[in-house]
């Protein structure tokens, strides 16, 4: 590569390398403002709100000639044919 490549790469590079000093300056800068004596690890950490748990809908799978057959709801008369499910265990009765 001559000298003159390298030197571009390395000029259109540089503002690249540089962009993040300019988040660690302002928050340094905003470190001073901080009552570090009342600060949270979510506050610390910029969490901005609590991330709600993941709960799956449940899903009732049945074994068939095919393949896996599944559905919404316990199918009734089928207790024999469940493979897995993911939810409340399933009732088939009274």
């Amino acid at each position: 590569m001559s000298p003159r490549i390298v030197r571009a790469l390395l000029v259109a590079a540089l503002p690249l390398l540089l962009g993040g000093c300019a988040t660690v300056a302002a928050k340094a800068a905003n470190a001073v403002d901080i009552d570090w004596d009342k600060l949270t690890l979510r506050e610390f950490l910029g969490v901005e709100e609590e991330q709600q748990a993941y709960e799956p809908a449940p899903v009732y799978c049945y074994s068939t000639l095919g393949h896996e057959d599944c559905h919404a709801a316990p199918v009734v008369g089928e207790a024999t044919r469940l493979k897995g499910y993911v939810g409340p265990v399933p009732t088939y009765g009274p």
